[in-house]
């Protein structure tokens, strides 16, 4: 009995480490694209003009949007490593759920982004991004709010879902229109320093969790 527990404590644990790391790639994400505002910005103001990459916060041409998605890609992939640690570790469904979902997220979102550069598809790529990326962070903050009790910060794990489920929520009624006229980045503007709150404190947990 407890070499089979241990055996589900040290998988769980390995699977924490892994969504531990995609965590950080989506703070890192946001945190990126704010660095280059701010650079572009100063920039600006320095009397240089806008670089050729970016405009105020909006991305133009260049590798930098591939960086930025790129750590929102592993982010989710790395992600429902998480998820099937919180189901192998607490037993919730949603938490299962939650993992495949962020594999489809994983795969709509690579498609969107080759949709983009290769189709020039704009709408396609905002509409389906967001869609996708805000699903995910849905179904993640119900999943902390499920298992809130046992986790090693239960009001920080509350907090955590309750991020999630609002950033969510509000893009996709009150703020879908506009983002979808405006753009990811506008998105990264309005929500995104909540939405690095959120993936630190869920990465606080998991890093809890792994030990």
């Amino acid at each position: 009995m407890c070499a089979g527990l241990s055996a589900k404590d040290s998988k769980s644990a390995i699977l924490f480490r892994i969504g531990f790391i995609g965590y950080v790639a989506g703070f890192l994400g946001w945190l990126t694209w704010f660095l280059l505002v701010i650079l572009n910005l100063i920039s600006y103001w320095l009397g240089y003009g806008y670089s050729s990459f970016m405009s105020g916060i909006f991305f133009q041409s260049g590798a930098y949007p591939i960086v930025v998605y790129s750590f929102f890609l592993a982010s989710f992939l790395l992600g429902s490593f998480a998820c099937f640690g919180l189901r192998i570790k607490y037993n919730s469904i949603i938490a299962l759920l939650c993992g495949f979902l962020y594999l489809a997220v994983f795969a709509m979102l690579c498609y969107s982004i080759v949709s983009f550069y290769l189709l020039r598809s704009y709408i396609w790529m905002t509409a389906n991004f967001l869609a996708f990326l805000n699903i995910g962070m849905l179904v993640w903050g119900a999943t902390f709010l499920e298992i809130r009790k046992s986790l090693p910060y239960p009001k920080l794990g509350s907090l955590t879902g309750f991020i999630f489920i609002i950033i969510a929520v509000l893009t996709l009624t009150w703020f879908w229109q506009v983002f979808l006229y405006w753009g990811i980045e506008f998105w990264f503007m309005l929500f995104g320093w909540l939405y690095a709150i959120g993936t630190l404190a869920a990465a606080l947990i998991l890093y809890k969790l792994q030990k």
